[in-house]
């Protein structure tokens, strides 16, 4: 296992539940497979400035005596998402129809490093999704700067980036290693670009499909400022994408990188029958992971497997598979 630095300390960014204790609002979590709300006063695996930040536009939102989100009325806060990089944060508040007093919006801008400040809309009941379909930008600066690989990026609150920085670049430097040089890549569920940037001197051409729109735009915005011509991103379904691509060209490298679910029984069948050689596997749930792998096995072998403590004092790991077609 490829050890993190940091045993705390080390997420650069939080999606915490607000609810209200008793009268005043806070924020924690829920205890598991559970509504039970716990109230959480410092958190240690959240980066220190990340803590600083939600404690103090906690303070700021009970100053102007904001409420948690009631299900009856759709209104009040439902979530505080806060992501730092850089030495600068993104700040999303999801709330209900509320309007936030610009004087309240003044007061969390000035708190330090804060650089982007968003309002989403959520007023669904309880679902996975943390954010709403309305997304407002509260602030001048709508996103948040980033690099990777010399590559200038700019997020935005929907886009997904690894939550430890440190580890994140150790694990882009052995996808590096892994890949080896190719003509054709594509990337599948490739967020804001970050392994296909991480790749753009080692591959001729690289597609990334994305199903969020938003780190589709992020991702295109900077290969287009970067001038990497030779990479492009999709927004599509994975599994449907990857089908008609690998209809019309040999993909030589295939990289997936899915959410927690793992990937899903069509996108397994495209793998399966398509002409891919090689597939990198990147997963962040090993549940999921041993399962698609059972199932990949019929067509392909495991060449190598790598953990990364990118989730210290979790029980969860990163994981880098190196895949193969049996050749017959």
């Amino acid at each position: 296992i490829i050890e993190s630095e940091n045993q705390f300390y080390y997420r650069n960014s939080c999606k915490v539940p607000f609810s209200m204790n008793p009268h005043k609002l806070g924020s924690g979590m829920y205890q598991p497979n559970s509504n039970y709300f716990v109230e959480i006063n410092n958190c240690i695996v959240h980066d220190k400035d990340v803590e600083r930040i939600r404690k103090e536009v906690i303070n700021i939102l009970n100053k102007y005596h904001q409420k948690a989100f009631d299900f009856k009325t759709k209104k009040g806060f439902r979530t505080l998402v806060i992501r730092k990089l850089l030495n600068h944060a993104q700040v999303t508040l999801v709330t209900g129809e509320d309007k936030i007093e610009q004087a309240c919006i003044d007061e969390i801008m000035q708190i330090d490093m804060i650089s982007s400040l968003w309002q989403s809309i959520h007023i669904q009941k309880k679902t996975p999704e943390i954010f709403g379909n309305r997304m407002i930008c509260l602030s001048e600066k709508k996103y948040l700067d980033f690099e990777i690989n010399g590559v200038r990026i700019k997020l935005s609150p929907r886009s997904f980036f690894q939550l430890n920085t440190l580890q994140a670049e150790k694990l882009y430097q052995r996808i590096q290693k892994e890949a080896g040089y190719h003509d054709f890549v594509v990337e599948a569920y490739s967020g804001i670009g970050g392994i296909s940037f991480t790749l753009k001197d080692q591959m001729k051409k690289i597609i990334g499909i994305e199903s969020i729109k938003d780190a589709v735009n992020n991702a295109n915005k900077a290969a287009k400022e970067n001038g990497l011509d030779h990479i492009q991103f999709i927004c599509d379904d994975a599994a449907t994408r990857l089908k008609m691509i690998s209809k019309k060209q040999k993909i030589d490298l295939l990289i997936v990188d899915p959410p927690r679910s793992g990937l899903d029984e069509a996108m397994i069948q495209t793998i399966l029958k398509s002409k891919i050689d090689r597939v990198l596997y990147v997963s962040c749930n090993t549940a999921t992971l041993g399962k698609n792998l059972a199932e990949l096995k019929k067509k392909y072998q495991v060449e190598k497997v790598i953990p990364f403590d990118m989730f210290p004092q979790t029980a969860h790991v990163e994981t880098v598979v190196m895949l193969s077609k049996v050749q017959k």
